[in-house]
């Protein structure tokens, strides 16, 4: 494992079509500049270290399947996570964690996830955050709208459209 390793993703928000991308119509989702990064560094794990997930069971589940889904052992795996979103306020926090999760633990391996494989897994993991604080239909926009922006310094120069 290639320790330390880093990912990072942003955050969204859906200017247009909030409660239309649900039921798989268009919508205007832009990302932005704040976001979260995740570092992961070996530890007894797994572990997700955050303070919107402390304790809970959840970012454990996130880590281990994050951790499968590139190839390691989820055992010895700590993920610390520091984030200026805020979370529950339709940011896409959890897509943010996700994706950011994601890409920590694909550095970790020396894997780079192509962005079909990214968005597909990330937005398998998205759910795992939510899944008892809120429940109901997902769009996968989120997840789409985190993935887009790869690096702090270059916005997304190209618009990415969901697959439904």
């Amino acid at each position: 494992m290639n320790l330390p390793a880093r990912g990072r993703a942003a955050g969204k928000v859906i200017l247009l079509g909030e409660h239309a991308v649900v039921y798989r119509r268009p919508a205007l989702v832009a990302g932005l500049s704040l976001g979260l990064e995740a570092d992961v560094v070996s530890g007894d794990g797994p572990r997700l270290e955050s303070g919107d997930y402390a304790g809970d069971p959840r970012g454990v589940r996130l880590v281990a399947e994050a951790a499968g889904a590139v190839g390691l052992e989820p055992r010895g795996v700590v993920v610390r996570v520091r984030s200026a979103l805020p979370a529950g306020v339709g940011l896409g926090s959890s897509a943010a964690l996700a994706v950011a999760v994601l890409r920590a633990l694909a550095a970790a391996a020396a894997r780079r996830l192509a962005r079909d494989e990214e968005l597909e897994i990330a937005t398998r993991l998205e759910a795992i955050p939510r899944a008892s604080t809120r429940p109901g239909r997902r769009s996968g926009a989120a997840s789409a709208s985190c993935a887009a922006r790869r690096r702090r310094s270059s916005p997304s120069a190209r618009p990415y459209r969901c697959r439904w």
